[in-house]
């Protein structure tokens, strides 16, 4: 009666097939998160047109790797310098990672406007939301950002509640001398 044991002790087709499926969802997001990592980790090259062309071409790319409409507003003409420009992409980089991870988005904007006298740039999204105060895993990339930007010489902001979704805010003085093209 050994074969009647063996055939008892095998899962049912419909059992294998559900966890085959489940092990092959795992494997394509395991994929996915792996080519994002990968596409977070190259190198900030500032592109010619200084930070606005930077931030589009990063923010299409990033668009192209998730399921979230992302919209770049820019308006204004000043400009930090490359060392604060790439700190500031990076800035962009770390939020629309948390976006993809986090958040459960639908819609994220992306804006940047700059004065004569500060230059503002703004990451929102429509997602979950969360409770600053009680935020640990998120924290370190948080961290981060803060740090960048304060390095920078500015201020940073985050606004976020459950179900209200994010917004993290980078605000960076300009002296003249880092007002207009410097190309």
């Amino acid at each position: 009666d050994m074969p009647k044991i063996i055939v008892d002790v095998m899962p049912k087709p419909e059992i294998l097939d559900r966890h085959e499926a489940e092990a092959e969802k795992l494997t394509q997001g395991a994929g996915k998160e792996l080519n994002a990592i990968i596409f977070e980790l190259r190198p900030v090259a500032l592109k010619p047109g200084g930070l606005e062309q930077s931030l589009r071409e990063y923010v299409n790319g990033w668009r192209r790797q998730n399921p979230v409409e992302v919209r770049l507003l820019c308006q204004g003409e000043g400009r930090p310098d490359p060392q604060v420009q790439q700190e500031l992409v990076r800035f962009v980089q770390e939020a629309l990672s948390n976006v993809a991870r986090h958040s459960q988005a639908g819609l994220v904007e992306v804006s940047l406007s700059s004065s004569a006298q500060e230059l503002v740039l703004s990451i929102r999204d429509d997602g979950r939301g969360f409770e600053p105060g009680l935020q640990t895993e998120a924290g370190f990339g948080l961290h981060t950002m803060r740090e960048r930007i304060q390095q920078a010489g500015g201020r940073f902001s985050l606004e976020s509640s459950p179900e209200q979704g994010t917004r993290v805010t980078a605000r960076i003085p300009l002296d003249k001398e880092a007002h207009g093209k410097t190309d």
